[in-house]
């Protein structure tokens, strides 16, 4: 098979089929991204994934529906990618459940499930990196 090279695999820590966050630092995350994760094009944006990107995202001012385009930096396998990542909250049960969503466009074309990934706000964009910030 060719194609893309992939994000380095590694085994997640957790043994359940939820994604595992870990904050690593006011603006940033971890996270082992999922095969769902990767086949939907999307990541649940919790409390602390919420927390680390509020500098340059702010859901409570994103209506349902609404999808909000910033700037991304990919970093896996030694290559630098520039995209942009969406933001939003589905409009499905938006305005009694609303359930904040982001994805890192491409980000699929680049790793693989399990691939540990850093999430982080530097120089006022979100990067994404298989080997954390530097």
């Amino acid at each position: 098979m060719t194609g893309p090279s992939r994000g380095k695999r590694t085994t997640a820590t957790k043994s359940s089929s939820n994604p595992n966050y870990e904050s690593f630092s006011p603006t940033g995350f971890i996270l082992d991204i999922s095969e769902t994760q990767l086949r939907k094009s999307t990541i649940n944006a919790n409390k602390i994934v919420r927390s680390a990107l509020s500098s340059i995202i702010d859901y409570s001012k994103i209506k349902p529906g609404e999808k909000v385009l910033l700037p991304c930096l990919l970093k896996i396998n030694g290559k630098e990618t520039m995209t942009k990542a969406s933001f939003l909250i589905p409009k499905r049960r938006g305005e009694t459940n609303p359930e904040p969503r982001m994805w890192p466009y491409h980000l699929n074309s680049h790793v693989e499930p399990g691939t540990r990934l850093w999430f982080y706000v530097k120089y006022g964009k979100l990067e994404v990196s298989d080997t954390g910030p530097r």
